[in-house]
């Protein structure tokens, strides 16, 4: 997905943050409640954190 330049939602474990930086080119969760809540957030308000995150891969 990095290479398309999607964001991604991401299980946290060692070393995993040197690939994925929070709410600049994904999510990482550890519970299945926070993925749950995650994708509410997307849902819910998703648009403008897609939008924030894709900014954030333009500037990089």
């Amino acid at each position: 997905m990095f290479g398309c330049g999607l964001p991604v939602c991401a299980v946290s474990y060692s070393c995993i943050d040197e690939l994925v930086k929070v709410e600049k080119n994904g999510l990482l969760f550890s519970l299945s409640s926070e993925l749950a809540d995650e994708l509410l957030l997307w849902v819910t308000d998703g648009r403008k954190k897609a939008d924030t995150i894709q900014l954030q891969l333009t500037l990089d």
